[in-house]
């Protein structure tokens, strides 16, 4: 049990250092953290996160549900995930990936700032050097 517990607090500390870290390095440099963009050059179903909680913190909540209409549901998803809660989680996911169809259905290739296509991708990369 005391195992488990410590398995649970390590988790918890690597998640908080994770997202704090993200969260500072999206607040310097003004870029995204999203592996999933910078590879394929689309957002990911939660690009918009950090900048949603940016806002957040800044009590913008506007702007908070414009970059991600879902923040809201992240730490009822951390509770899922350390509770082990599956049905809860994967209902969430789903949520988030039907939300995220239909955000890119309305606004990929718009001027909203999460559904910029990312020339620089690396899949966009290889495209051009293939091409030339």
């Amino acid at each position: 049990m005391l195992q488990i517990i410590r398995e649970r607090c390590r988790e918890v500390v690597l998640f908080c250092v994770l997202g704090s870290g993200a969260l500072l390095y999206s607040f310097l440099t003004k870029q995204s953290v999203c592996v999933f963009y910078h590879l394929l050059g689309i957002p990911c179903p939660a690009c918009g996160m950090t900048r949603s909680y940016l806002s957040l913190i800044k009590l913008d909540i506007s702007k908070a549900l414009y970059y991600h209409p879902l923040f809201f549901l992240v730490p009822i998803m951390v509770y899922a995930y350390f509770k082990e809660k599956t049905r809860l989680l994967y209902g969430i996911m789903f949520l988030f990936i039907i939300v995220w169809i239909i955000r890119m259905v309305l606004y990929f290739g718009s001027s909203h700032e999460v559904f910029r296509y990312n020339e620089r991708s690396v899949i966009e990369q290889l495209k051009q050097l293939i091409s030339h």
